[in-house]
């Protein structure tokens, strides 16, 4: 089927342009909040999992159990738990104008 045969009778390329555009306005704009979120989430996990072993330091197999236990609970992989981890650590504070992608982080954190 071709362009011309999706356009309505009467009316031209230049709507179906701009709706494109607008779609692909709406695609871009809300992938990019959504990978914010990821890393936001990831790094918050991260956080959360750091502070508490902390607490909990005089105990040194404490934190291997907890993240057996956190993804059993959670669903979440330990390595993925583990990897938010790291990721706060070596990333203590996150600039949203400085975000990337959850995976652009996990590979840095691989390299720290």
């Amino acid at each position: 089927m071709t362009a011309a045969a999706l356009s309505p009778a009467g009316k031209s390329d230049r709507a179906y342009v701009r709706l494109r555009r607008d779609i692909e306005a709406v695609l871009i704009t809300g992938r990019a909040k959504v990978e914010a979120a990821w890393v936001g989430t990831y790094h918050e996990t991260g956080r959360l999992i750091h502070e508490h072993v902390l607490q909990a330091k005089a105990r040194a197999d404490y934190g291997a159990k907890l993240l057996e236990r956190l993804s059993a609970d959670t669903g979440v992989s330990k390595r993925s738990l583990h990897e938010c981890i790291q990721f706060y650590r070596l990333f203590p504070i996150v600039r949203p104008v400085a975000q990337i992608g959850w995976n652009n982080c996990r590979l840095l954190c691989q390299v720290g």
